[in-house]
């Protein structure tokens, strides 16, 4: 990576570790023994959901978050080598300003992945030493007079083996929802996404339209796309289900056996892309994809801090590069399923 591209990513990640806070720290009477994930809100209040489900203003925190994950090597299919690598993921989301009919906030992520193999891929180019997807966004939402909420998000990254090296190795994500309540705790939620990564139809704005179904604290479901449920049998039990095209599938069960600890047993299947800088046709991206199941506990040793470490194993692990995940055996490598590690720290403010 060139001198000029390694200042650009120190910045970004600089950004999104010390960015300067405008915002007052919220009123709030969340501990950390009830700040838990919420796969109906996201993993954390900014995740996208979170956004257009929201129906109060004015109360975002400044959070922080940094994981770290493992995963030793394991044997390429088909070659004499093996694959393994460490993840780092950085984030950072902070209210510019924020009342009761207006947020503005901006938000910086920062993913390192570090591989270590000397795997080869089918028209004969080395495997990436690392990947990187580095990404500043920020996002709006106005309550109208009528109650309804709408909003626009707009995030700029640089998914690649060499990020910022051009316009090339450039995404754009943007998204406009709008919420219209249904009663006091049910709403129509509308939107539309546009990705230059997306795993299908690249380029193409996604609409979405969903009814969230929220009668009392313990169930929430989020019918249509995306897909979500949330059911909480009894204060220390919760199931958690969430799917959205084509294949991002997320499950969990969690108990929480004292105040401030949560243990919990989860699935996902997921995938990444990006922009590798010598491909040989512009309109590919490089996917990973893979499965994994976990178990893990989540403690609130302070207000406002929170600490996962989890455990798994990770199966159906595929690289390939092409337009979209139609082209999954196209130039494509296959990992052997193994162990990986976990942990992970939240902040807020």
């Amino acid at each position: 990576m060139s001198t000029l591209r390694r200042v650009a990513v120190a910045t970004a990640c600089f950004l999104a570790v010390a960015a300067p806070v405008w915002a007052q720290d919220p009123a709030s009477d969340d501990d950390a023994a009830t700040w838990t994930r919420d796969p109906i809100a996201g993993d954390s209040a900014q995740g996208p959901l979170g956004v257009m489900l929201g129906r109060d203003l004015g109360h975002r925190p400044v959070r922080a978050a940094y994981r770290f994950t493992l995963f030793p090597d394991a044997s390429v299919d088909g070659q004499a080598t093996d694959l393994g690598y460490t993840e780092h993921n950085v984030s950072l989301n902070v209210p510019l300003w924020q009342d009761s009919r207006n947020e503005l906030s901006v938000s910086a992520d920062v993913r390192f992945e570090d591989f270590s193999t000397d795997a080869v891929l089918p028209d004969g180019r080395l495997f990436p030493d690392e990947l990187w997807d580095v990404a500043i966004g920020t996002t709006y939402r106005h309550r109208f007079d009528n109650g309804w909420i709408g909003g626009v998000r707009v995030a700029l990254s640089s998914p690649s083996d060499e990020p910022f090296n051009s316009w090339d190795e450039m995404s754009l994500h943007a998204a406009a929802f709008l919420r219209v309540p249904q009663g006091q705790r049910d709403a129509w939620l509308f939107s539309l996404h546009y990705s230059s990564t997306r795993e299908f139809l690249p380029y193409v704005p996604f609409p979405g339209l969903a009814y969230f179904y929220n009668p009392n604290p313990s169930f929430q479901a989020l019918f249509g796309i995306p897909l979500a449920l949330r059911y909480r049998p009894t204060d220390a039990v919760s199931l958690e289900f969430s799917y959205a095209p084509i294949t991002n599938i997320k499950a969990r069960v969690a108990v929480r056996p004292w105040q401030a600890t949560e243990l919990f047993v989860a699935y996902a299947w997921e995938h990444e892309a990006y922009f590798l800088v010598d491909r040989p046709d512009k309109d590919d991206r490089f996917f990973s994809y893979s499965q994994r199941v976990s178990v893990g506990a989540l403690f609130g040793p302070f207000r406002g801090i929170r600490v996962e470490v989890a455990g798994g194993y990770a199966f159906d692990r595929f690289y390939f590069e092409g337009e979209n995940y139609g082209d999954r055996d196209k130039n494509r490598i296959d990992v052997d399923s193994g162990p990986f590690v976990t942990a992970r720290v939240d902040v807020r403010f």
